[in-house]
């Protein structure tokens, strides 16, 4: 990639020597930018007017108001970098600030002018106690000549009125239902030296055929005057031509290169108004010459975007453009562009902008670094003829301020029918939206234009069929994208409203991702490449939008926190080199299988393999090559040996490959793994992919020779004896983990069978997958609190310190790293646990430590382990514990015996007898993951006390647990409900001498549910979960049981969307 460097004219700030002491002091608009001027943010003087009084009071006046506060613009007023950092207050505030007039040689014969670059919603402005001007609107700029005021030299005292109160009518994007608003003065406020006559825009053109870029230049009072453009490096001879208001002027690139994201050439470009060869005004910018249009696509009859002649495959993110120290307005330049070093570094090529007019600073970025943006104008919530209104005046102001930015390939004018569906998305509504299509097309007939990114199948008239879905279930994914990809075409009804049909408009996702806005704090590395892989499936597709770049306040689906830290996406544990970059590549290898690949014991499996190939690339020598890792019931890995094979491709397209076998045979003792797939180009890797297998074999054996001289014994993590963590039991318990926070002791003891013969032993090995269990530390915003709260791992570690005995001898102190989540989990994936894993720990006992426990093992046969997180521990992190089904490892909490010899039960042997000893968890009602519960239900309101034991429900029917409608987000369905409410009715049996002491409600309720024992309510949850979770027993509900038989009774209450309600039990007797 080149690098041109922009005249040196346009990074140098005529300024006061207080700029290292100014945020934001870069000039905001690096494509139309004047050389004299001064950066006036920093500290203004503020207030508050809540009564509205100002102006009757003539708080505008000098000296009439001593505005006791200070704020730092250009931040908002609720960010916590204005100083001020009140999110609450909406209404009326004042800011106010005194300067000398910039004089000097840069400004002689000049006007000073005021241009503040956004304030949110209304301003007025005073200079020296008299009106100047007023503004209404929140995202685009406004100036006021401050001539007929002072003179150069001379001294003035500008004040601010500026109110918001976030109005349902004001384009506001996000800042009403979703995140934190933004308020006043929010983009840099700055004065510049314009001549008497000056260039008042300028409206760039390129033609990529020939090199030229052709400029309509606005001008005030020019008559007599000459426009000249020339170039700062040479690129182009200067032109010159008479001015009048509005003239074209042309120049001719010599040897011209095109502006790509790979190689983002930009051309810096002066334009002067002279008198002779006076110059009168000076407007530095500079261009790319790239064009954006749709075709169809080579050798085929639907349609692609094409940049520059060429079909491009765009691959993006949805860019909320807020931060969390200025919410709209960033921290600094270098901040910013971070965000766009980001998107090369994680391989996308373009931003949506998402119902933001971005900062300038935004887009310069995008032009420089190679970024393309696809860029959404701010909605209204109410649709009325005021909204209306300010929406028709939003719309020409912010194309004309970024309509020169060689980035910027698309306009969308709504977003998911927001607004313009309030009262209804009616026919005229429908009729008013095509008005303002097509109004964008003609404000910027250069761009493509959509009416509305639509989540709801309803455009009316567009340029890109773009659709919206988020998914967190493979299967329905799948079905979802290919019924996508097979109603579309030219002449269907499918995602358009009103009786409009397609044309040819090329297909692509506009926003997708596997955990929506709601679904809390988790992981997405999971989702995000399975569903990313879907999309790359389909040629017709030809770009896709992820949800987001940046997790924002309380929605975590990002690709790196809100605060911009990195996240760990553990795809480099299963395929080494893999990242987020090769998801994201022009060149993609998909594995047309699901993430989690299970095959039966000696199966064999044909995979099918395609390469999307849309990267200059020829590929000469092109070659396939695949392997496949294992790990073993022992947390071994056993890498493959890598197989080539000759590959193809075809530019813009999918093509199949052969289908890559595997045998479940080969695995040996392996269970879980990954099958690597490169394309390799002569030695060159282009594009890598996997996906994770699984050999289900069914329960690893409770006891297994696994040598002559090896015998294994298994438990499961429910298998304690003990699980004291603040004198309560576990705070997560299912089959598949187990786990508390803070301090506490878990402990198991293990019966060695009889046969083994102890005086052989040598070594006794603790081989357990062992986490952290944070609580809501980990959470980037607990203000926000959703049914799931997993973060994905990131740098915020959350450590424990574990101490491990055996028979009363400590073996090991062991520091568990974190309470970690990502596609490192792959089992808890596949389950359905968020991505949540452990580590490895493997602790052995041996030599003289062994020998002192010897005599016990042999007299009682038991070992007892003891894990412990002591009370005086610096990290009092909690502990997690994992079986063979969840986590990173196929491995069951193990006690490996090794012997000097014959371990003296034969090598065959194996046996599913348990192992552990004086445990007392009891599944009383399976879910419908592990078992088919018979429940009774009815769909009719029933009559009397329907929840006490003694209600006779013998009328109503009979159905598996699952209640609930296909389609609803990771919710297993065995019997159909479709109505608002559902009852149901089991009866358990708890053994006489029994006393519980613990347990949890396993649920999945979409929505309201109720749940009552023996007649009496002991639970109650409002709103739905889109993940089973874990409830513990409370007080209430312990103390509702009885010895004997048990009535459980349940009610859910649906209202819209999906349904679903399973209710599991599990209690811990003494």
């Amino acid at each position: 990639m080149k690098t041109h460097l922009l005249p040196i004219a346009s990074v140098l700030v005529m300024n006061t020597g207080l700029l290292a002491d100014v945020p934001h002091p870069e000039h905001p608009r690096p494509d139309f930018q004047r050389p004299a001027w001064v950066n006036l943010n920093g500290s203004w003087r503020f207030e508050f007017d809540a009564q509205d009084a100002g102006e009757s009071e003539k708080w505008f006046e000098p000296g009439n108001r001593r505005f006791a506060r200070t704020i730092v613009v250009p931040f908002p007023w609720e960010s916590k970098l204005s100083g001020i950092g009140d999110t609450e207050y909406k209404g009326v505030a004042w800011y106010a600030r005194e300067l000398t007039l910039p004089s000097g040689e840069a400004w002689q014969d000049k006007d000073a002018w005021l241009i503040v670059g956004a304030c949110d919603w209304e301003a007025k402005v005073w200079v020296n106690g008299k009106l100047a001007g007023e503004h209404v609107g929140g995202y685009v700029p406004f100036e006021i000549n401050l001539a007929p005021f002072a003179k150069p030299g001379e001294k003035v005292t500008i004040i601010i009125r500026a109110k918001d109160v976030t109005d349902g009518q004001q384009p506001t994007g996000k800042q009403i239902g979703w995140y934190t608003r933004t308020s006043g003065i929010w983009q840099t406020v700055y004065l510049e030296a314009r001549g008497r006559a000056y260039v008042q825009s300028i409206r760039g053109v390129p033609n990529v055929q020939d090199g030229t870029m052709t400029y309509d230049v606005a001008v005030s009072k020019g008559q007599g005057l000459t426009v000249r453009l020339s170039s700062p490096d040479e690129a182009f001879p200067p032109v010159e031509t008479k001015a009048v208001d509005h003239v074209r002027i042309a120049a001719k690139v010599n040897k011209p290169e095109l502006w790509w994201p790979e190689s983002p050439r930009l051309y810096p470009a002066v334009i002067e108004l002279l008198d002779g060869k006076k110059i009168v005004d000076r407007v530095e910018t500079y261009f790319g010459l790239r064009e954006i249009k749709r075709d169809l696509a080579p050798g085929r009859a639907y349609q692609y975007i094409y940049l520059n002649g060429k079909p491009i495959y765009l691959r993006g993110a949805l860019h909320q453009s807020f931060h969390p120290d200025g919410i709209y307005q960033y921290p600094s330049d270098a901040v910013i562009k971070n965000d766009y070093e980001l998107c090369k570094r994680i391989g996308i090529n373009f931003l949506r902008i998402h119902i933001k007019a971005p900062i300038p600073r935004e887009l310069y970025w995008a032009d420089k670094l190679g970024v393309l943006i696809m860029q959404d104008m701010p909605n209204y919530w109410i649709h009325t003829e005021q909204s209306k209104k300010w929406f028709e005046q939003m719309l020409p102001a912010v194309i004309a301020r970024d309509f020169n930015h060689p980035a910027i390939f698309a306009w969308v004018d709504f977003n998911e029918t927001w607004g313009i569906e309030h009262g209804g998305y009616k026919p005229d509504h429908q009729e008013w939206v095509e008005r303002i299509f097509h109004r964008t097309k003609e404000l910027d007939p250069t761009r493509l234009v959509e009416d509305n990114s639509p989540c709801k199948y309803d455009h009316v008239v567009t340029d890109i069929n773009s659709w919206h879905f988020y998914i967190n279930d493979y299967g329905e994914a799948r079905r979802h994208i290919a019924e996508v990809v097979e109603k579309t075409y030219p002449g269907s009804t499918f995602n358009y409203i009103g009786g409009r049909k397609q044309g040819n408009e090329p297909l692509m996702n506009s926003e997708y991702g596997g955990i929506s806005a709601g679904l809390g704090d988790q992981d997405i590395s999971w989702c995000f490449k399975y569903l990313t892989n879907e999309l790359r499936l389909h040629d017709k597709i030809c770009g896709y939008i992820y949800t987001e770049l940046s997790d924002i306040e309380w929605e975590h689906n990002g690709f790196v926190n809100y605060d911009r830290s990195d996240k760990e996406y553990g795809y480099d544990f299963w395929h080494p080199g893999f990242s987020l970059a090769d998801i994201n590549g022009a060149d993609f290898v998909v594995i047309d299988a699901p993430p989690m690949l299970v095959l039966r014991p000696g199966e064999q499996h044909d995979v099918p393999i395609k390469i999307s190939h849309w990267s200059d690339r020829k590929g000469e020598d092109l070659k396939l090559r695949y392997r496949i890792d294992w790990l073993d019931a022992f947390g071994e890995r056993t890498d493959g040996t890598w197989e080539t094979r000759e590959a193809s491709w075809k530019p813009f397209s999918v093509v199949d490959q052969p289908p890559i076998r595997i045998n479940a045979n080969k695995a040996g003792r392996g269970i879980t793994g990954a099958l690597l797939v490169e394309v390799l180009d002569g030695n060159d890797v282009v594009a890598r992919n996997y996906v994770n297998v699984l050999i289900d074999g069914g329960p690893l054996p409770r006891m297994e020779s696994v040598a002559s001289n090896r015998f294994a014994l298994r438990f499961g993590p429910t298998d304690f004896a003990r699980w004291s963590f603040g004198g309560q039991g576990p705070q997560k318990l299912s089959a598949e983990k187990v786990a508390s926070q803070g301090a506490g002791v878990a402990e198991y003891e293990i019966r060695i069978p009889k046969g083994l013969e102890i005086d052989r032993l040598k070594e006794l090995t603790i081989l357990a997958e062992l986490a952290a269990k944070a609580g809501d530390e980990k959470l980037d915003w607990p203000a926000v609190k959703r049914s799931v709260r997993y973060p994905q791992t990131d740098g915020k570690k959350w450590p424990s310190d574990v101490v491990i005995s055996v028979n009363g001898e400590k073996i090991a102190s062991v520091k568990l790293p974190d309470d970690p989540a990502d596609a490192r989990g792959a089992l808890s994936h596949h389950k359905g646990y968020q991505g949540s894993y452990g580590y490895l720990v493997r602790q052995s006992i041996k030599d003289r430590v062994l020998d002192k426990l010897r005599a016990g093992l042999a007299q009682n046969r038991t070992v007892r382990i003891r894990i412990e997180v002591p009370a005086d521990a610096e990290h009092k992190g909690g502990l997690a514990v994992f079986s063979a089904n969840a986590g990173c490892y196929p491995v069951d909490p193990t006690v490996l015996l090794t012997f000097d010899g014959e371990h003296g039960l034969g090598s065959d042997y194996r046996s599913n007898d348990p192992v552990a000893q004086n445990t007392g968890l009891k599944v009383l009602i399976p879910t419908a993951e592990s078992g088919r519960h018979q429940w009774r239900f009815t769909t009719d309101q029933p009559a009397g006390e329907w929840t006490s034991a003694t209600f006779d429900d013998s009328a109503w029917k009979l159905g598996a647990g699952g209640f609930g409608t296909r389609g609803t987000p990771n919710a297993i369905v065995s019997t159909r409900w479709n109505k608002p409410d559902i009852w149901l009715r089991t009866s358990i049996e708890v053994e006489p001498s029994a006393q519980l002491s613990g347990g949890y409600w396993r649920l999945y309720h979409d929505e309201d549910v109720e749940i009552y024992v023996n007649g009496r309510r002991v639970l109650e949850r409002k709103d739905y979960v889109q993940g089973y979770v874990e409830v513990p027993l409370s007080p209430e509900a312990i103390a509702a049981f009885k010895p004997g038989r048990n009535t459980i009774a349940v009610h859910c209450r649906q209202t819209g969307g999906g349904q679903n309600i399973d209710v599991g039990l599990v209690v811990i007797q003494k």
